[in-house]
């Protein structure tokens, strides 16, 4: 194994750790350990800024990393333009259901003037591929889906509603018993 092979297995094993205690804990966000062309995203990961690189960026000292950052924002700020759906597709790689603030603080990442912020958050949220789920109830957000998520997850319950009348295991036992059953029969 080489270095780059186990910092990927590192990092997958991580991410699997998170996302089971992120479930037990009953949180709808997932981690993925991919970086962001293997997972298909068009927009370009953006370097973080330590503290120091951002209070030197205050004093009007510009560092590497600070200019690095603002060219990969200028990138993803021209493909959010194009394509303001790119938000959408993101956030459904993590969360199943999201809300306009969660759409809001992705946009506040690469938009600095705010009526540009307006317009696009108004595209987002008048595109086609948005579906709203809940009603806002004593002032909690509203929850949006997208209709390619909601689609999949009515296969994926159709499909576990025919799996659940199959009996080829019975529920109570796992797999290790089954094994040994199956053993035991030759």
């Amino acid at each position: 194994w080489n270095s780059d092979s186990l910092l990927r297995q590192w990092r997958k094993n991580w991410a699997d750790c998170a996302n089971l205690h992120l479930a037990k804990a009953g949180l709808d966000v997932r981690i993925d350990h991919r970086s962001y062309k293997e997972q298909g995203i068009e927009l370009e990961p953006q370097p973080k800024l330590g503290k120091s690189v951002s209070e030197m960026s205050r004093r009007g000292i510009y560092v590497d990393r600070f200019n690095e950052m603002k060219e990969v924002q200028e990138k993803n700020r021209d493909l959010i333009r194009k394509n303001p759906e790119i938000v959408l597709d993101y956030l459904t790689r993590y969360q199943s259901t999201f809300t306009r603030q969660d759409i809001a603080r992705f946009l506040n990442r690469y938009i600095d003037k705010a009526e540009e912020f307006r317009n696009l958050l108004g595209r987002i949220e008048a595109s086609e591929q948005l579906v709203i789920l809940t009603g806002n109830k004593e002032g909690t957000p509203v929850k949006l889906k997208t209709r390619e998520k909601k689609k999949l997850e009515s296969k994926i319950g159709v499909m576990a509603s025919f799996l659940s009348t199959k009996h080829s295991c019975p529920p109570h036992l796992s797999s290790i018993e089954k094994k040994k059953n199956i053993t035991k029969k030759k």
